[in-house]
């Protein structure tokens, strides 16, 4: 049964009178949210959207040209993947836009020779690549030691045009979306599940789907809902001109140290040049972090980084920013329901090319309080970097 069905049959809320009551209401329109309030319209259920800042804002993890596509050595994980993909590939239809870049991805490390076996026996057409290949076909200068692998099926995503398209489809498909919305508390009852917010009023719903990212551990804590994650500020530097930077998703463990936490990564990024980061550097807090600042000694380190293996594009950082990571133990994410109130903490750091297959998960736990059989299977912790 449907959400919006299940309601109609409930007495006690006149949602077709009421421009504040709703089947769901969604909270946080970052990815996971715009990809939930799709898949949640698309059953028929009458949906609010709301985004304490606008749309496609920077304070939190979605904004950016691009994430990466990588496939991790897990058979959870891969299915999940498998998952996600033929939905972004309707999505890429229904907008018209193309969304999933297929560059590859360059994978270094001291030691790599079972995550490659375990890619390939999930059917990753990933091989092994010694230095002078790397340097060869990608200009790729790597120290002496390590080994390599190149997976030519994964690649990045355009982050920006993707949420672009959710958001339109969500319009599309009938979702109330409503900007500048802070949500100043969460109430529920056996009845419904209030929203309110600072500006708009309160909202009710049948179900609420909480997918704030850093703001969604202070907005569950007063129903009694602790969410066990903690949020890091991370550094993103920018390298080189658009047009010199025609390169893999490139990853890099070996650079795991104090300062580039579990190692550095990079893609392309049209518009801007080469997309550097190192994964989970970021301070650790559990509230949300007020400077946006990019940390110096991060920016230092990603910079030497080009400049030792990517010499074309050696120089000062064109850009830098900040984006926050919300991130669970293990990395994992957390995904359920609690009375009328479901969770989309899918974060770590690791949850965009994820988010079609997450929506579609929040909206099973919204209209049944369960998840299919086929989708039950939570992963557990990936393997290194996003």
């Amino acid at each position: 049964m449907s959400i919006g069905r299940a309601v109609s049959e409930r007495t006690g809320i006149a949602r077709d009178r009421d421009d504040r009551a709703f089947d769901c209401v969604v909270v946080g329109a970052g990815v996971n949210g715009l990809a939930a309030a799709r898949a949640l319209a698309r059953t028929g259920a009458r949906t609010a959207l709301l985004e304490q800042f606008a749309l496609y804002h920077a304070n939190g993890s979605s904004h950016g040209e691009s994430r990466s596509i990588r496939h991790y050595p897990a058979p959870e994980w891969m299915a999940l993947w498998r998952e996600a993909e033929p939905l972004w590939r309707e999505l890429e239809e229904e907008a018209g836009v193309a969304l999933l870049q297929r560059v590859g991805v360059f994978t270094h490390a001291s030691e790599l020779r079972s995550e490659l076996d375990s890619l390939v026996s999930l059917g990753v057409p990933a091989e092994a690549v010694d230095a002078g290949e790397a340097h060869r076909r990608f200009g790729i200068r790597l120290p002496p030691g390590g080994e390599s692998y190149f997976d030519p099926t994964s690649g990045f995503i355009l982050a920006a045009r993707a949420c672009e398209a959710l958001a339109k489809s969500c319009a599309d498909h009938g979702v109330t979306i409503i900007e500048g919305a802070a949500v100043s508390g969460l109430k529920q009852s056996p009845q419904e599940v209030a929203v309110s917010t600072t500006a708009h009023g309160t909202f009710t719903a049948d179900v609420a789907v909480v997918t704030a990212g850093a703001w969604a551990r202070g907005l569950l804590a007063p129903l009694g809902i602790r969410l066990a994650v903690y949020v890091s500020r991370e550094t993103v530097a920018y390298f080189g001109a658009p047009a010199q930077a025609p390169l893999p998703v490139m990853v890099d463990y070996t650079t795991a140290d104090e300062v580039t936490g579990q190692g550095i990564y990079a893609l392309p990024s049209p518009s801007l040049g080469l997309k550097v980061a190192a994964h989970h550097s970021g301070v650790r807090s559990e509230e949300v972090p007020q400077s946006r600042e990019p940390d110096a000694r991060v920016v230092e380190r990603l910079t030497r980084w080009v400049s030792e293996h990517l010499p074309q594009l050696a120089g000062a950082a064109t850009r830098t920013e900040t984006c926050l990571y919300t991130v669970a133990a293990d990395e994992e994410f957390l995904l359920f329901r609690e009375g009328r109130v479901v969770v989309g903490s899918a974060c770590s750091g690791h949850a965009f090319k994820f988010a079609t297959a997450t929506g579609q998960r929040l909206a099973s736990l919204a209209a049944t309080g369960d998840l299919p059989a086929s989708l039950a299977q939570q992963p557990g912790p990936p393997d290194g970097i996003a």
